[in-house]
């Protein structure tokens, strides 16, 4: 993170602001490589976390820019593909409560049932929308190979993803 020079880090605080106290914006925050914590409309969601020493094969260079263990209750973590640094488990084992983990059709087999009896795993393909109290979050296409290990090895498509409220489009 020092690494980077402070005119070219994402913005540490929200990315933007509103003046319509009645429908705040969502707050976005960087976690470091394509991790995200978004807050809105009184949830908290991940996208693609990965705070750990590594990201696929190569050690992490730089410090995440947040702990996931600091973050408390996540309602849901959408997970955009299976590559290892954007589906790491071992960041996800950090959290203290997810509730849900939204992931791409196919990628559900990296979660053993008897270790996440406590959050509900829901995969979704594009087309499909999970609810999640006033957020609605919908699979959308995506073109990136969004295999784990091997191109030839599964056939696991990447997911994009749009996350809007159900009260205020």
């Amino acid at each position: 993170w020092d690494r980077i020079p402070a005119t070219e880090r994402p913005p540490e605080g929200p990315v933007w602001t509103s003046t319509d106290e009645a429908n705040p914006p969502p707050e976005v925050r960087w976690l470091g490589h394509s991790g995200f914590v978004i807050r809105w409309k009184g949830q908290q969601v991940l996208l693609d976390p990965n705070t750990s020493g590594r990201c696929t094969v190569a050690c992490r260079v730089l410090e995440p820019a947040a702990d996931v263990a600091d973050l408390g209750r996540v309602d849901a973590v959408v997970i955009s593909h299976a590559h290892r640094d954007h589906l790491d488990l071992a960041t996800l084992r950090r959290l203290s409560e997810v509730s849900h983990v939204i992931v791409p059709l196919g990628a559900d087999v990296y979660f053993k049932p008897s270790e996440w009896a406590r959050t509900s795993i829901d995969p979704i393909e594009a087309g499909q929308c999970q609810s999640l109290g006033a957020l609605e979050i919908c699979g959308v296409p995506a073109q990136h190979n969004g295999n784990r290990d091997h191109p030839f090895t599964s056939h696991i498509h990447a997911l994009g993803t749009i996350i809007r409220s159900t009260s205020h489009p």
